[in-house]
């Protein structure tokens, strides 16, 4: 199951906007008023979480096209509005979805999509911290029950979306099967120890310590 960092988000944190527009960055403070990290300083599990219980922070909400993301190349890591090039002006402008998400879109804090290291399924990550949907519902088969034919909109979704930038439409492996929970958990549990790999103390392995210095991680 995961818990959204909404949920426990009066007692621990609290969130500033500051700019807008190219400016705009929303930053994160904790209970004492000192300016934390989105990615790395929300815990992936509070203490009273249950084996299953993970937080997740949500970047973009269910029906909002704006793409907004984590920043991994700044100190604090603020979310902000993704930006792309005009293909024909070649301007710089704010970056919408064409077609709104059906599901929250967000990450898991504290986890990392390792891009140099290939798993086992034979894949590279992306260098961001682990996606995730949110369906507010623990297995895709009850979701699929209660929620008939939206799981295949979600994987169209992420299937064609690209196709509005005039870019090829996404491959969905594996014939799109949908994993269950406990695949998932070790995908979590995964990513969250690549995550740490970058905070190791006297790290000899040069990968990790351009990518610590690449998101602002200071050991």
């Amino acid at each position: 199951m995961i818990k959204s960092l909404q949920t426990i988000f009066q007692k621990n944190y609290h969130t500033l906007i500051t700019g807008s527009g190219f400016e705009k960055k929303i930053y994160l403070y904790n209970d004492k008023n000192q300016r934390i990290s989105f990615w790395n300083d929300v815990p992936l599990k509070e203490n009273d979480f249950k084996d299953d219980e993970y937080n997740i922070c949500i970047e973009i909400p269910r029906f909002k096209i704006s793409k907004m993301e984590v920043c991994k190349n700044e100190e604090s890591h603020p979310i902000v509005q993704d930006t792309r090039q005009n293909k024909f002006t070649n301007e710089m402008e704010l970056r919408y979805y064409a077609q709104f998400p059906y599901f929250n879109y967000g990450y898991l804090p504290q986890t990392w999509e390792n891009s140099f290291i290939q798993t086992k399924e034979g894949f590279k990550g992306d260098d961001d911290p682990l996606d995730v949907c949110d369906l507010s519902i623990k297995e895709a088969v009850d979701f699929d029950k209660y929620q008939p034919k939206r799981l295949q909109a979600i994987q169209h979704w992420f299937k064609y979306i690209k196709t509005y930038d005039g870019k090829k439409p996404n491959t969905i492996y594996y014939e799109g099967k949908i994993f269950d929970s406990n695949y998932t958990y070790n995908v979590i549990e995964e990513m969250h120890q690549e995550w740490k790999k970058l905070y190791k103390e006297n790290n000899t392995d040069q990968l990790y310590i351009q990518k610590a210095k690449e998101f602002k991680i200071f050991q």
